[in-house]
This record gives structure tokens, C-alpha cells and sequence, in this order.
């Protein structure tokens, strides 16, 4: 849907991941309440397992929202770009097919 870029706050001098939607998905409504739905809902989380949304923006050039960096490696680069074998996903995996904060309010995460 679109894409997400390490940026500096210059204002707090903190590393964000800033998730930017593609401009043919912005003009779309349902896309577009989905996206704010989304970012209403990780703003709500407060669990040392989920990142924090900070900000969204909304405006004729551009739609994305202000999280929280959380360093680590791409699912691309963590899997080789391809599928793992199930002797390694599932020990890596099943941490979050434990309860993760955001079932508590309703929302099914995917991965």
C-alpha cells in the first residue's frame, strides 16, 4: 500500500519509521479509512511488543503516519527473501501467535 522510510524528528532528535501511502491508494475513500482506522487503533496500544504511532498527516500531497523505530531486519532480508522452512518460522513466529496487546482490543494482527 505504500511504503516506509527511517527518518530523524528533528524536534525530539528520535528515530521514526515514517509509513507513507501511494497517492492512488489515498484517493481511494475506503483505503483511506482504513489507514486512519489503523492508526487510531496502534495509538491506543501501549505494550512494550507493539510500536507507538505518534502522528498522521493527511493532506492533497500526501497521506502517512509517524511510528515509532523499531530497529531490526526486514521480513525480506530476515527470510532470504523467501519462505522458511517450518523448523525455523514457527520457534521465530511463536511469540506473537501468543496473545498479542493489540487482541485485547478486538484487532487481528496479520503478519
Amino acid at each position: 500500500m505504500g511504503a516506509v522510510y527511517k527518518a530523524i524528528d528533528t524536534m525530539i532528535e528520535r528515530e521514526v519509521a515514517i509509513k507513507m501511502l501511494r497517492p492512488e491508494i489515498a484517493r481511494q475513500p475506503s483505503l483511506l479509512q482504513r489507514f486512519r482506522a489503523e492508526a487510531v487503533t496502534v495509538a491506543k496500544i501501549n505494550h512494550f511488543r507493539a510500536s507507538r504511532c505518534s502522528t498522521t498527516s493527511c493532506n492533497k500531497a500526501t497521506t502517512s503516519s509517524c511510528d515509532e523505530y523499531v530497529p531490526g531486519k526486514t521480513w525480506k532480508r530476515w527470510s532470504g527473501n523467501g519462505a522458511l522452512p517450518w523448523q525455523i518460522a514457527v520457534p521465530s513466529l511463536e511469540k506473537f501467535w501468543r496473545r498479542p496487546p493489540a487482541h485485547d482490543l478486538g484487532i487481528l494482527h496479520r503478519i
